[in-house]
């Protein structure tokens, strides 16, 4: 697996502490990101409580349907987010995905006034979808914007904003969708708004030229598929994605565990959300720091045996105090690993297919994500929560020991490619 070592001596300290926010034009891509993933977030508080209910318990096979609608997007939208960041400017990209993210949060109002569930489930789709193109655009289009030594630490700083952006709007649109469900989706409108304005009069070609239009589509799959089958992506793909599936599992397994101590579906997600959103956070703030001081293969080997061993302690315990830190546990050391395979990804693939590799790395990590969790509930509807916590705690043993006898890791600086 190759992943990114970050600059040193000097150059390290300075992208450690604000080298990253010294950047006028990086500041402005990182606020209109903010600013969409703000309005992604109040929509979806809203649409989630629309879902869930309140005082009701959940059972796994009522969550089903709903992650099934989830997961469609991400696997019909992916390759056709790689193909748009790749051959459209990506800045005008950026504009048109937000003016559509403004129709979702309309759509969500229509959702709550009528009360219709699956209407509200059609939105969730469409919500998705453009969250999905934007997330590869942006990511595609990073390099663009921060300077080469700079890569992980803007990962990260990119990553630190969406999680503050998902956490703040999040918990306001919850607090909020009970009593006055219209509010946040009019202030997610506003939100959305301001990001097309600052991507409009963001003065930077991000990129986004790659094969141009006369190009043979064979060609450009070809290119593609070299990239993907050399040891950059699919490394770096392997293990996020199977990290992220056992953090699916988790997820899924939690949410049902609390709903019904609380016996309220909705309060048990946003419980759940809140935790991990947390632990993501705090995983973020990190990364840097651990990245620059932790050798890759250690890096990759912790990510798997840390959650082993707190899930081992958890299933001991039986406990759903004792399983919640566990759980945070995971989701820490995992955005850790994440950062550095993000910059892996967006710092050694050319600009030219980055968006499509990008997509395949961003479909695989959040369908493995989707099929952790729905693997989850169909174990969940038959075994308790013991049972579910000792089968991800002996696959993390497995990936960690898998990781540690593999020999096949080089370590490569970050530069990105011509």
């Amino acid at each position: 697996m190759i992943l990114v070592e970050p600059a040193t001596g000097a150059d390290r300290a300075a992208t450690a502490r604000l080298g990253v926010w010294r950047s006028s034009r990086l500041r402005a891509f990182l606020i209109g990101q903010s600013c969409g993933q703000a309005g992604d977030a109040l929509t979806g508080a809203v649409l989630v409580m629309t879902l869930l209910g309140r005082d009701e318990p959940v059972e796994p096979a009522t969550l089903l349907p709903t992650l099934a609608a989830a997961t469609v997007p991400y696997a019909l939208v992916g390759p056709i987010a790689g193909v748009i960041a790749d051959h459209w400017e990506r800045r005008r990209s950026l504009i048109v995905v937000n003016l559509a993210r403004m129709l979702c949060v309309l759509g969500a109002a229509a959702a709550v006034v009528t009360e219709s569930r699956w209407f509200a489930t059609v939105v969730v789709a469409a919500l998705i979808s453009t969250a999905r193109i934007a997330y590869t655009v942006r990511a595609a289009a990073l390099p663009e914007v921060a300077r080469r030594g700079d890569i992980v630490s803007a990962d990260a700083a990119s990553l630190y904003v969406g999680t503050v952006t998902a956490l703040g709007a999040g918990g306001a649109g919850a607090l909020l969708a009970g009593s006055a469900p219209l509010a946040p989706l009019a202030l997610a409108l506003v939100t959305t708004t301001c990001a097309a304005a600052i991507f409009a009069r963001l003065q930077v070609d991000l990129g986004g030229h790659g094969f141009g239009r006369r190009v043979p589509l064979g060609e450009v799959t070809a290119a593609v598929a070299r990239v993907l089958a050399g040891d950059v992506s699919r490394w770096a793909i392997a293990v996020t994605a199977g990290n992220r599936a056992l953090l699916g599992a988790l997820f899924a397994t939690m949410v049902v565990t609390a709903a019904n101590a609380l016996d309220d579906g909705a309060a048990g997600y946003v419980l759940t959300a809140g935790i991990t959103g947390l632990a993501t956070f705090a995983g973020t703030c990190a990364s840097p720091a651990v990245a620059n001081r932790t050798p890759p293969r250690l890096l990759v080997v912790a990510a798997f045996g840390i959650p082993a061993a707190a899930l081992g302690a958890a299933a001991l315990a039986a406990n759903l105090a004792v399983a919640v830190p566990a759980v945070a546990i995971c989701f820490f050391v995992f955005q850790i690993m994440r950062v550095v395979a993000d910059s892996t990804v967006q710092a050694c693939i050319p600009d030219a297919t980055r968006g499509r590799v990008f997509a395949a790395y961003d479909v695989a990590y959040n369908l493995s994500y989707f099929g952790g969790a729905a693997m989850a509930l169909m174990v969940d509807q038959a075994t308790e929560l013991r049972t579910v916590l000792v089968i991800v705690a002996l696959a993390y043993t497995c990936g960690s020991a898998f990781v540690a006898v593999h020999d096949r890791v080089v370590v490569s600086r970050p530069a990105v490619a011509a």
